[in-house]
């Protein structure tokens, strides 16, 4: 994953203001194992991005859609219920500001 200031400096270089939307992010679980098993692909974009929601609002994200993007990757009922109980931490704690 690229880091938020990356993302700040090529928004700010659009000059156009217009929040971000991330597209087609890969669902997937953390691990120390690379790749992982089918239906079980190993990263941590879910983790990350619903753990650390502000940086993203910081960026002026105003929305993280998520997907498995193939029939042999990580879907919400493979992940072993990482995106349920990440998305109900980010409801409870009220979501994030844009700024």
């Amino acid at each position: 994953m690229r880091p938020q200031s990356q993302i700040s400096a090529y928004r700010a270089a659009l000059g156009n203001g217009l929040p971000i939307l991330w597209w087609q992010t890969p669902m997937g679980v953390p691990s120390d194992t690379p790749d992982g098993t089918d239906q079980h692909y190993r990263n941590n974009h879910v983790d990350y991005m619903l753990s650390n929601t502000q940086e993203y609002g910081d960026t002026h994200t105003f929305a993280i859609v998520f997907s498995p993007g193939g029939s042999h990757q990580t879907s919400i009922s493979t992940d072993g219920g990482q995106f349920a109980r990440l998305s109900s931490q980010y409801l409870a704690r009220g979501g994030a500001t844009l700024k």
